[in-house]
């Protein structure tokens, strides 16, 4: 797995938590797969999805014929709910997209800071928080408002459970390891944020 489609499936699996439905998550898992390189960050997926809640994955390593399995046997779960449900096949009627999810989130030292990055809420509400803690790392990273912001009082400070803190922190500094972080100058990336327990 190259390391652009990680970030793409932190995306992922941050989207599927703060998706919210009437059951149909416990039908059918979405599955991540990995390839045997990827060991680090397998082990930051595997930490994040066992909180509260998060019954939607099955990480399956080096083994798409495994995956393949997953989710013919997902799919057919699902055509029947869907029946048994009289839901569409098109769409699911079921799925909720809170506002907060969908809302941008302007990054400013006082925000990230704020971020509830703990386990004391809905999986769905830490899935938001999460995103918006990427979202305010790529603001101070590529972003000329959150570069200049980051210049002028230094590092966004991000908080929280000392469990989801420490799996950020490891997978953030993966990501800095591969030279993933910052497009112009990698191999000189200055951290735009810093991590307090």
């Amino acid at each position: 797995m190259s390391p652009a489609s990680r970030t793409s499936v932190v995306e992922s699996i941050l989207e599927a938590h703060g998706v919210r439905d009437d059951g149909v998550w416990d039908v059918q898992p979405d599955h991540v797969v990995f390839d045997e390189e990827a060991g680090a960050f397998a082990t930051w997926v595997s930490e994040i999805v066992k909180l509260p809640e998060a019954k939607r994955y099955k990480v399956i390593l080096a083994d798409p014929g495994a995956v393949a399995g997953e989710i013919m046997r997902g799919l057919q779960q699902v055509r029947e709910s869907r029946a048994a449900s009289d839901n569409a096949y098109f769409y699911n009627w079921a799925l909720h997209i809170g506002l907060d999810f969908q809302m941008p989130f302007e990054a400013t030292h006082e925000s990230m800071a704020k971020l509830p990055l703990h386990r004391d809420q809905p999986a769905h509400d830490l899935a938001v928080n999460l995103r918006r803690a990427f979202s305010g790392i790529v603001a101070g990273n590529v972003r000329e408002a959150g570069i200049r912001l980051v210049e002028e009082h230094g590092p966004f400070e991000l908080r929280g459970d000392r469990r989801i803190i420490g799996a950020l922190d490891r997978l953030l500094k993966d990501f800095v390891a591969q030279r993933r972080m910052r497009l112009s100058e990698p191999s000189a990336y200055v951290p735009c944020y810093r991590i307090a327990v």
